[in-house]
């Protein structure tokens, strides 16, 4: 086998490493030079005179001490990476900058989503520019996807492998010169008719562009009454969908700061704003709107208001709609996905009518991955297991368990088999004689990844009971 073929560690150090070794020694020996002259007492020049090192060398000390730092994170971020090379990682988990697993997902303004250090840097360096959408970014905010980090974590579990772990990666908080005064005289313009409509585009582009404005949203009491005046000034916003559209927008950048989703969810108009602007609109708007749903509903508090308040009927809408736009799309499934952490919220999926839409989604071969997941964690209610059995899904999901080459797909898919075994008789007889005739689950008990193999051996006892010589060899 050729040298380059042989799987683990070299023994031998990378180009790399030597380099940062040679580094790390160099810049030791220059910091303890710097803190033997910052201590050292009565120092003279070659005249006699007294030198003081004080403040000059503390500063360099300082800069080196903050270039060791950065030196052994780049040497720890490059040996953890190295574990999950040998791993085949799926192309959405890995970061579109680095070429690895993400670490820390984070979602750019453009919707976009990179590994937060290697965003974070690229940011710096390439001036405000999204590598992929290849344009400037409205802010640099960057909004943890919670999503894609649970997802990844449970492909690792399936593989065998911890989940990386989230790196130190340093300050990124960017201070922007306040425009407090500046929205302040917009907020007043929205009392006129004559300046509305400008004062509200002005005060998007605002909160776009500047992300220091939007704690002033919690700050000032009157703030969001103030910004929402129109809505009782145009009883019928419908009529202007430009004005619809831009307020929307004001709503989910400034519910990007974390105290304001809290303060927007508490305002008793900001709710049925944005499921009202989810059923019509332009595609741009109706995203927006399912955005600031879905950053709203990281609160538990709020997943509950959201929920009673009807956003699951427009969110399941827009996830079956015919357009397909990305955007849309990866918005109102983070939304579902936010929301269906409640047990009532479950239920109301079910009652909606959203297993259905799920499965007819997934039967066109679209976001199966993502859609499983969110399958998976319905199915852990009751009303749910009953609407997937008498959607006959078990046949559907066995398929995907023959064809499928993802273990995370198997596993999710065992998930919710295992269940629907646990409650319906017919389920059973109908995954026994898929054992008859592909032996799938059996496949899956001796060649799975260990969560799949418990799952499937779940599965087996409840077919065939607990006889050791069940699985045909």
């Amino acid at each position: 086998m050729a040298e380059t073929d042989i799987a683990g560690p070299s023994n031998a150090p990378s180009s790399e490493n030597v380099t940062d070794g040679h580094k790390a020694v160099e810049l030791k020996k220059e910091l303890l030079t710097l803190v033997m002259e910052v201590i050292g007492d009565n120092q003279e020049d070659n005249d006699g005179n007294k030198v003081d090192h004080g403040v000059g060398n503390i500063n360099k000390a300082i800069q080196a001490l903050t270039a060791l730092k950065e030196l052994n994170l780049e040497r720890k971020k490059r040996k953890l990476s190295s574990l999950y090379d040998h791993l085949d990682v799926p192309v959405e988990y890995r970061c579109p900058i680095s070429k690895k697993l993400m670490r820390d997902p984070v979602v750019l303004s453009t919707r976009q989503t990179y590994d937060r250090p290697f965003i974070y840097k690229w940011l710096k360096d390439v001036h405000q520019m999204c590598p992929l959408a290849r344009e400037v970014i409205s802010h640099a905010l960057l909004t943890p996807n919670h999503l894609v980090q649970k997802l990844i974590q449970q492909w690792c579990k399936a593989n065998g492998q911890l989940p990386p772990p989230i790196m130190d990666h340093g300050e990124e908080v960017v201070i922007t010169i306040s425009d407090e005064d500046r929205l302040n005289g917009l907020l007043q313009k929205l009392l006129t008719l004559s300046d509305l409509k400008h004062a509200v585009k002005e005060i998007r582009l605002l909160t776009k562009s500047n992300h220091s404005i939007r704690p002033y949203f919690s700050e000032a009491a009157d703030a969001i009454p103030q910004l929402l005046s129109p809505l009782s000034l145009f009883p019928y916003l419908s009529d202007h969908p430009d004005l619809q559209e831009d307020l929307v927008t004001i709503l989910y950048n400034i519910s990007l700061h974390g105290v304001n989703k809290k303060i927007l969810s508490e305002n008793p108009l900001v709710i049925p704003l944005l499921i009202d602007s989810l059923t019509w609109g332009t595609i741009s708007m109706r995203a927006n709107a399912a955005a600031a749903l879905s950053v709203l509903s990281s609160l538990d508090k709020n997943k509950v208001l959201i929920g009673r308040a009807g956003a699951l009927k427009p969110l399941v809408d827009l996830l079956v709609a015919d357009h397909d736009h990305p955007s849309v799309m990866s918005d109102s499934t983070l939304a579902i996905f936010e929301l269906c952490g409640l047990a009532e919220n479950k239920k109301r999926l079910v009652s909606i009518g959203a297993v259905r839409v799920i499965l007819q989604k997934m039967k066109k071969g679209r976001h199966v991955e993502r859609l499983l997941y969110i399958l998976a964690m319905l199915a852990t209610h009751q009303d749910v297991i009953k609407e997937l059995v008498k959607l006959r899904a078990v046949k559907f999901l066995l398929g995907i368990i023959r064809w499928s080459t993802s273990d995370f797909i198997k596993e999710n898919c065992t998930t919710i088999v295992d269940l629907m075994c646990s409650k319906d008789g017919g389920v059973l007889e109908e995954v026994r004689k898929e054992e008859k005739t592909h032996g799938s689950i059996s496949k899956l008990a001796k060649q799975g990844t260990e969560s799949v193999k418990m799952k499937a051996n779940s599965i087996l006892d409840q077919i065939y009971g607990f006889d050791l010589n069940r699985i045909p060899s």
